[in-house]
């Protein structure tokens, strides 16, 4: 009986010539004879591969590192070949150290985003309600290009340099930028050298002049560098101007970015985003408008932007529309931090409540062009660290605390959370229990916002408790980690007011305003330190000091109409009110400029009313609370000034129809309720140190 030998045991060349046909019951299908005659073409085929084959080891290796060269080839690098130095100088570096110290610049700049990009801890923008730090780098989603430089001792396969077998497929790809570069001497006696870069397309760039020193060499590398990025890779630059808190430059790069590539909507997103993080919200409302098809992500990011520009019900809206009728689960996280804005905890609870149930599967708000789902975890410990804010804003402290031990447990001890934590407890009466939490975290974490952030709200409760030295002494550290932290500037400046010590308050206030998104404010920041400083000056009654700063506020912009109420508003305080009226008067006729803000007429218009009507002048007093009514129907201390002034005139009716319209405005309120016969609130005011009423 044969035994039917299968054909891929033996090589079809040595089966005999005849082989005994198996019987009828073991033949094999038609299927299988198929399978193996196709078996047996494959194994001819391989081989006869496998003995064309050259027998020695040397071509294979080079095969596999040809291929291995061709697949580095993809990656896009930047290479930066050794500096030219100026003949006979007697440097203490050389081209070869100069190249390697520009290298590990770019290096560290890449390394840096690509740290913050994968980052998963929580910082304190991730919450709208939180005090703003700004500087929020932008979600990176480009390929960015890792600089590098060519290997001093590179590998031989058979007299082939495997640096120049990447470098050759490199160039066949078009993968590949070379930097090349000058050391240049400067100055009178050429102690001082500048960097020059340049690829064969681009450039050159320079770098600003620096001593021979070590130092000098890192400065001057950081400086080339960051202006070559701007150039070659302006998304980078971008991210990395965002992160050194430098706004201006940031944005005018990323705008580079867009601009050059209008069909790149991730390039228009990280602008948009920048713009937002900088508290440019009116730009990055319009910015996200553009944007908004890239999906609903972008279209909540345009209801925040909207909710932080003061658009509240526009924000709330499109809150409410993502949440609800498009079912974007992480929309109700947002919607539940408006509510608590809002003052409505308890439907902020019942939105948070929602979200938990929901679940979530991925993270947009944080991972824009990433699919994965690294950050749903983030998401969960937001939701519940809201949930405890909430609960403490409704008093119930306990409650509060098990949602922070439940973010906690989501996100083992991410520092925003015990941060939070710290400061609900200072809230709930806790005052020293709050500042060892936060202390704690000052303590044990290095992170680049929430230690500012942390040291930030220690200056808080310091203040609380009447501590102003150490208020002032966190807040300054703060603004020492977090450079371009307005807010700390400001908070940092009060405090030293109180503590008497006015130049540097005056520099802070200063400082504030060169970090303001406004454009107007940054130009005038010497004036407004002045400016500031005479309001917080004035809501310390401190009238003398308020009436210096604001002078010197007016010496430096004559026109400075705001300054010039204010001065009036400390005479009045001080009861002259004809050196009051005087100064309103200074302001009215002042031509309009970039520093009127808000309402400053109808304002002026009721203060020099009131001055008036205190020396007698009630005809005028009537027209200036008349005008002031013209520009704003529903000022009640308009219509309300005005009824005294009738009232003082004997025209009874008409300070009744006066009152009638406060009542209408102000129908509860005990003051205003006996109208016009009751005294005015800045009458009485100044029989007491108040703040300053109606300030713009």
């Amino acid at each position: 009986m044969g035994t039917g030998i299968a054909p891929a045991r033996i090589p079809p060349s040595e089966q005999p010539e005849e082989v005994s046909a198996p019987s009828t019951a073991q033949q094999p299908s038609k299927g299988r004879i198929l399978v193996g005659v196709w078996r047996d073409r494959l194994y001819k085929v391989a081989l006869g591969v496998w003995r064309s084959l050259p027998s020695y080891l040397a071509f294979y290796l080079l095969v596999l590192v040809t291929a291995f060269a061709a697949w580095q080839g993809w990656k896009r690098v930047m290479v930066i070949s050794t500096f030219q130095m100026p003949d006979k100088a007697n440097l203490p570096f050389s081209g070869d150290t100069v190249a390697n110290a520009l290298q590990d610049r770019l290096a560290q700049i890449a390394d840096e985003i690509d740290q913050q990009k994968n980052d998963k801890k929580l910082h304190p923008t991730d919450m709208h309600s939180l005090a703003q730090l700004g500087s929020q780098i932008p979600a990176q989603d480009a390929q960015f290009a890792h600089p590098e430089v060519p290997t001093r001792y590179a590998v031989e396969v058979k007299g082939l340099s495997y640096q120049g077998i990447i470098a050759v497929a490199r160039a066949v790809m078009g993968t590949e930028t070379t930097v090349s570069g000058d050391l240049v001497l400067v100055g009178k006696d050429g102690r001082n050298f500048i960097l020059i870069a340049r690829t064969e397309s681009r450039g050159p760039w320079q770098s600003d002049p620096y001593p021979q020193t070590a130092e000098g060499l890192n400065l001057a590398s950081k400086d080339l560098a960051e202006k070559i990025l701007e150039n070659l890779d302006p998304a980078l630059a971008g991210a990395l101007f965002l992160k050194q808190g430098r706004a201006e430059r940031a944005l005018a790069v990323l705008k580079q970015a867009s601009d050059g590539n209008p069909k790149d909507l991730g390039a228009k997103l990280r602008l948009c985003q920048g713009m937002e993080a900088n508290e440019f919200y009116k730009d990055a409302v319009q910015c996200y408008e553009v944007a908004r098809n890239m999906g609903p992500e972008v279209e909540e990011r345009l209801a925040r932007a909207r909710w932080l520009k003061g658009d509240r019900e526009l924000g709330l809206e499109g809150f409410e529309e993502l949440a609800h009728k498009r079912h974007y689960t992480r929309a109700l996280i947002s919607l539940g931090i408006a509510l608590d804005d809002m003052k409505k905890p308890q439907e902020a609870l019942s939105s948070y409540k929602q979200f938990l149930s929901a679940g979530v599967t991925r993270d947009p708000w944080f991972d824009f062009g990433n699919n994965e789902s690294r950050s749903d975890l983030r998401s969960i410990a937001i939701a519940h660290m809201s949930m405890a804010t909430a609960d403490a804003e409704l008093k119930r402290h306990e409650d509060a605390l098990a949602e922070f031990q439940k973010a906690l447990d989501t996100l083992p001890g991410d520092a925003l959370v015990l941060v939070r934590r710290g400061m609900v407890l200072a809230d709930a009466g806790d005052l020293d229990a709050g500042i060892t939490e936060l202390q704690g975290v000052v303590e044990k974490n290095e992170s680049a916002d929430v230690v500012p952030f942390a040291l930030f709200q220690l200056g808080v409760i310091f203040e609380r408790k009447g501590e102003w030295e150490k208020a002032a002494g966190e807040f300054r550290t703060a603004t020492e980690r977090r450079p371009d932290w307005g807010e700390a500037h400001n908070r940092l400046a009060k405090s030293l007011t109180r503590l008497g010590r006015f130049p540097e308050a005056r520099s802070e206030f200063g400082q504030k305003a060169k970090l303001s998104s406004n454009l107007v404010e940054r130009k005038y920041a010497e004036v407004l330190g002045n400016q500031w400083l005479g309001n917080a000056l004035q809501d310390l009654c401190n009238y003398d000091g308020a009436a210096s700063a604001y002078q010197r506020a007016i010496d430096l912009k004559p026109d400075n109409r705001i300054a010039y109420i204010e001065l009036g508003h400390v005479f009045e305080r001080q009861g002259q009110s004809a050196r009051a009226i005087e100064e309103y008067r200074k302001a009215l006729a002042a031509k309009p400029n970039e520093l009127d803000v808000g309402d400053w007429l109808v304002i002026t218009d009721i203060r020099l009313g009131e001055a008036l009507l205190r020396e007698g002048n009630d005809l005028e007093a009537i027209s200036r609370f008349s005008d002031a009514i013209e520009h704003d129907q529903q000022n009640f201390e308009a219509h309300y000034g005005l009824a005294l002034a009738f009232h003082k005139q004997g025209r009874e009716q008409e300070a009744a129809a006066q009152c009638e319209a406060v009542n209408k405005v102000l129908p509860d309120d005990p003051v205003y309720h006996t109208c016009p016969r009751q005294p005015a609130p800045w009458e009485r005011a100044n029989t007491s140190c108040s703040k300053r009423n109606s300030a713009p």
